[in-house]
């Protein structure tokens, strides 16, 4: 049918979308509505899945269908929530972002920010031998983010990963000043970094003279 090979050449990434066939051609679209059921069955029959984002989204194949494409397989959340935040909202009615979408085969990722898979494959990455002795500050965050999350210290959560956080001291020392500065008593850093008191004392100490 020559329609349909028209209507196909709208396509992207295997995905016909009627908001994309509308911007293309109006008159397409109404062509294509008014042949709906014999063009998509034509249209499937070339793995061409059809994407009605004129009307709103509701399943899970829907919502997955819109995802890939408008992502591909790299899903940005933070761009979903930004640009799509009705969407976002739909697959939060469902569960967690990371985990639902991540469910349905894309990759997650987040503008400034880890998501699970990323922090496990870097704090590998750091561990030797089991053990992590320094961590980038940035990764550093991530991690005590997550365990203060939890409610847990930063070396409780990366024993629960598998790993013994056991810094060096150079790690120490450049570690204590930005945390002592964010507000954390000097227990509390020491929690974190696994010293005393005494020493988490000293040592922002010792930065903040020189």
């Amino acid at each position: 049918m020559k329609l349909t090979r028209i209507v196909s050449k709208v396509a992207e990434g295997g995905i016909l979308s009627t908001v994309k066939l509308k911007s293309t051609n109006l008159r397409l679209l109404r062509l294509f509505n008014s042949h709906r059921p014999l063009l998509t069955k034509e249209l499937q029959l070339q793995g061409i899945q059809i994407l009605d984002d004129l009307e709103p989204i509701h399943t899970e194949e829907e919502l997955r269908l819109y995802l890939q494409y408008y992502f591909g397989s790299k899903v940005n959340v933070s761009e979903l929530l930004r640009d799509h935040p009705r969407i976002y909202k739909r697959v939060a009615k469902i569960g967690a972002h990371e985990q639902i979408i991540t469910s349905w085969g894309f990759e997650v990722v987040y503008n400034g920010r880890y998501t699970d898979a990323q922090l496990d494959k870097e704090l590998a990455e750091a561990a030797v031998n089991g053990t992590v002795r320094r961590l980038r500050r940035e990764l550093y965050n991530a991690i005590r983010y997550r365990a203060s999350k939890q409610g847990v210290t930063l070396q409780a959560w990366i024993k629960a990963k598998g790993y013994t956080y056991s810094p060096d001291l150079a790690d120490i020392k450049a570690k204590v000043v930005p945390l002592r500065d964010s507000g954390l008593s000097f227990s509390k850093i020491a929690d974190e970094l696994g010293i005393s008191s005494s020493a988490a004392h000293k040592f922002y100490h010792q930065q903040k003279d020189n």
